[in-house]
């Protein structure tokens, strides 16, 4: 006796004389089947006749065409339809993953894991990129930069995982585009600096998008790191 999970059924199928009536019970539910001339059968549970995922004793009793009917014989059925397991690691939102204009430079990617050699299909605006997943689980697509525009945007994931028996996991997810660099502005000095108030040192100061880090450069290769200043409150 073999038992398959195929989308939508479990078939349980084995040989027997020809003619023979097979009566096979899983889950309470029992399906009958006559072996053909080769001694063939089998019986297909389906709708309601298909137990949730679980492993089962799937039984068979056979009677043969001179009215002998064999003992029944029990094998352990495993029923799964669940689609595979994947997760994405990388270049999503739902990982914190911004691509921001390092990232471009080398395109769009997306990296992930999930069960061995599974067909992955990422869809974002309409664009398709597909791979199979290594022996170890892992996965990586990358977009080119022609499939995406530079700029400040959101756009839906789509992953598709579809294991050898049909199986699917679906993923919905988004990518969040950021290759526009932050506004900065300088308000001191506001003007020329004379160079005996150069040699006291110069201050410089201004504003800049919340949490980005300003870095300062001078002709010599001085450098200076910008600190946030905090506004003075009254109390």
């Amino acid at each position: 006796m073999q038992i398959d999970n195929i989308v939508g059924q479990a078939v349980v199928s084995g040989q027997a004389a020809p003619g023979s009536v097979v009566l096979v019970a899983l889950n309470g539910q029992t399906l009958s089947a006559r072996a053909d001339a080769e001694g063939l059968w089998s019986v297909a549970f389906s709708g309601d006749r298909l137990p949730p995922d679980n492993t089962y004793q799937a039984s068979v009793v056979t009677l043969a065409p001179d009215g002998q009917i064999s003992e029944s014989q029990s094998n352990a059925a495993v029923i799964d339809f669940a689609g595979p397991e994947v997760q994405v690691l990388a270049g999503a939102a739902s990982v914190d993953d911004i691509e921001n204009a390092a990232d471009y430079v080398d395109g769009i990617t997306l990296r992930g894991t999930g069960e061995p050699f599974v067909e992955i299909e990422v869809t974002i605006a309409g664009e398709v990129e597909r791979t199979l997943s290594a022996a170890d689980g892992t996965w990586q697509v990358t977009f080119a930069q022609d499939q995406f525009p530079p700029g400040e945007y959101n756009q839906t994931i789509t992953l598709t995982a579809t294991d050898a028996l049909g199986r699917v996991t679906i993923l919905v997810d988004q990518l969040e585009v950021d290759t526009v660099p932050p506004a900065v502005a300088l308000s001191e000095p506001d003007a020329l600096v004379s160079l005996a108030a150069a040699a006291q040192g110069v201050r410089l100061a201004g504003t800049a998008e919340p949490v980005v880090q300003v870095r300062v450069e001078a002709e010599g290769g001085a450098v200076a790191l910008a600190q946030p200043r905090r506004e003075k409150t009254d109390r």
